[in-house]
This record gives structure tokens, C-alpha cells and sequence, in this order.
């Protein structure tokens, strides 16, 4: 007796295991079809909620990009950035200093010194001794000069003599300049 079913019955028998087997493979394929487009859906769902949180921080990020970039250009107009420009500062002192009507000048401007802080930033010591100068004659020295000078400084030390409407000032100004950091190989 054979196991094998009759003549007749062979093609129905083989198309059904055909089909089983198509079927068994079209049920796979679109099983891992249908999970893949599920996780590339995750994944366009974590790229939409990033893009949605950077477009919605985009107006602060704009803000800040343009609050240095008109830094920037206010430092670059003052003379901050850049070499140090000494015979403008000196030429503005001399300005003040004729536009004032003071007596004396004496001034004394010490080499650039680097700041350890930041790299490229420095200043440089400017002396001045000036008379006849009182407090608000002074003050207005010091606010002329920073108006008319190019560069920022600050004020180290200033001492007035002989306050009673012609005193001498004598001041330490450091001058700060920010040279132009060059991009690192």
C-alpha cells in the first residue's frame, strides 16, 4: 500500500501546498514590512518633535545670533577688535587734551601685555598726568577721551592733587583689544 494519494489528486495537492507556502511567505513579508514602516513611523515621529522644539526655540536662537552679531559690530566700530591702534589713542589724548584748553599733558604708554584669561586678549598701561583739572573737569576728560579714541579701556587708578579748581589728575588707563583669533588647523 502506498502513501502516496492517487494520480489524480496530485495537481490539487500540490497547488494547495503551493498556496500554503505563498501564503506562509506573503504572511511573513508583510509582517516585517508592517514593522519596519512602524519603526521608520517612530522614527519620522522623534525627527517631527525635534524639528517641532527647534523651530520653536528658532525666534530665541535668532535673537541671540543677532544681539552678537550688532556686539560684534559695535566692538569692531570702537576698535576692540583687531590691533591695538596706539597713535589713534594718542592723537585722541592730544585732541582732548587741545579741546580742553589743559596746560600739561605728560603721558607714558607701556607695551601690550596678554590677558591669561582669554587667548588674544590684551591690554596695554597709558599714564597720563593733566592740569588743571578738578573732579568734573576730570570727568569730562575721561568721557571725551573714551568718546573720541577708538579702542575700549578701563580705568585702573586715578587720583586727583590739589582739587581746588586746578589740580592735576593722575590716571592709569589699561586699553584692551581683542586681536583676531585665527580658526585652529
Amino acid at each position: 500500500m502506498s502513501l502516496l494519494p492517487p494520480r489524480p489528486l496530485w495537481l490539487p495537492l500540490a497547488s494547495l501546498v503551493v498556496a500554503l507556502v505563498l501564503g506562509a511567505l506573503s504572511y511573513g513579508v508583510t509582517r516585517h514590512l508592517r514593522h519596519e514602516a512602524a519603526a521608520e513611523r517612530a522614527r519620522a515621529e522623534l525627527e517631527w518633535r525635534a524639528a517641532s522644539a527647534d523651530l520653536a526655540r528658532m525666534p530665541a536662537r535668532i535673537e541671540l545670533v543677532k544681539g552678537a552679531a550688532t556686539l560684534h559690530a559695535d566692538l569692531q566700530r570702537r576698535g576692540f577688535l583687531g590691533p591695538e591702534r596706539r597713535l589713534e589713542w594718542l592723537s585722541a589724548l592730544a585732541r582732548v587734551h587741545a579741546g580742553m584748553g589743559l596746560d600739561s599733558l605728560a603721558w607714558r604708554l607701556g607695551p601690550r601685555a596678554p590677558d591669561p584669561r582669554l587667548p588674544g586678549l590684551g591690554w596695554s598701561s597709558l599714564e597720563i598726568r593733566a592740569a588743571p583739572l578738578d573732579a568734573a573737569g576730570l570727568r569730562t576728560f575721561l568721557t571725551r577721551l573714551a568718546d573720541e579714541s577708538p579702542g575700549l579701556f578701563t580705568v585702573r587708578r586715578c587720583t586727583l592733587l590739589g582739587d581746588h579748581g586746578g589740580g592735576q589728575a593722575e590716571c592709569v588707563l589699561d586699553w584692551w583689544t581683542l586681536a583676531h583669533a585665527r580658526p585652529a588647523p
